[in-house]
C-alpha cells in the first residue's frame, strides 16, 4: 500500500530465526562433508559415521524411536506397504545399524563372538561394523540337518522313557 510517495516500512527480520537457519545449513554443509550420521526428512540417514565416538546417539535413539512408532501406527492402520518401506528404512539407515550394534557391542554377551566369528570390541571395529552391515552381501550357511534318531531330541526322548 502506497501512501503517496511514502512506502511503508519493511518488516524486520527474526534475528533468531535467521541465525538459527544459517547455523543449521552451516552444519549440515559440514556434517555431509565429514559424511558423519544427519537426520534427514524420511527419519534416518543413510550414510555411514566414521567414528565411533562422534556419533550423536541421542539424534540415534530419536531416529530410531520415530521410526518405530510410524511402523506401529502403520500396522495399526493395516498399511502393509507403508510398514514394509519403513521396515526397510529402519534396517538400512545409519541410526538403526549403530543402534544394533551398540546393543549387541554393551550388553552381557559383548566378549562372545557371533556366527560371523567376529568381535566387535574397539570403537574402530564397532564403525568398522556400521560400514558393513549390507543386506546384499548376506550368505547364510547350510545346516547341518539331522535326523530325529541322530539329534539331542531323541537322547532326551530316549532318557526320558528310561526314567519311567
Amino acid at each position: 500500500m502506497v501512501i503517496g510517495n511514502i512506502t511503508p516500512p519493511r518488516k524486520r527480520a527474526d534475528f533468531r530465526r535467521v541465525f538459527r537457519h544459517e547455523i543449521v545449513r552451516r552444519l549440515r554443509r559440514d556434517r555431509s562433508s565429514l559424511n558423519l550420521g544427519v537426520a534427514t526428512a524420511t527419519g534416518a540417514s543413510l550414510s555411514y559415521g566414521e567414528n565411533w565416538h562422534a556419533i550423536n546417539w541421542q539424534q540415534v535413539y530419536r531416529n530410531v524411536r520415530r521410526l518405530q512408532t510410524r511402523i506401529v501406527k502403520a500396522v495399526k492402520a493395516g498399511k502393509k506397504r507403508r510398514v514394509r518401506a519403513l521396515r526397510y528404512i529402519l534396517t538400512r539407515s545409519f541410526s538403526g545399524k549403530a543402534l544394533a550394534i551398540k546393543r549387541v557391542s554393551s550388553n552381557q554377551g559383548k566378549r562372545t563372538p557371533g556366527v560371523d566369528h567376529v568381535l566387535w570390541n574397539t570403537p574402530k571395529k564397532k564403525a568398522q561394523a556400521i560400514r558393513d552391515l549390507r543386506h546384499y552381501e548376506y550368505q547364510p550357511t547350510a545346516e547341518k540337518s539331522l535326523s530325529a534318531e541322530e539329534g539331542w531330541y531323541a537322547s532326551s526322548l530316549r532318557n526320558s522313557c528310561d526314567a519311567r
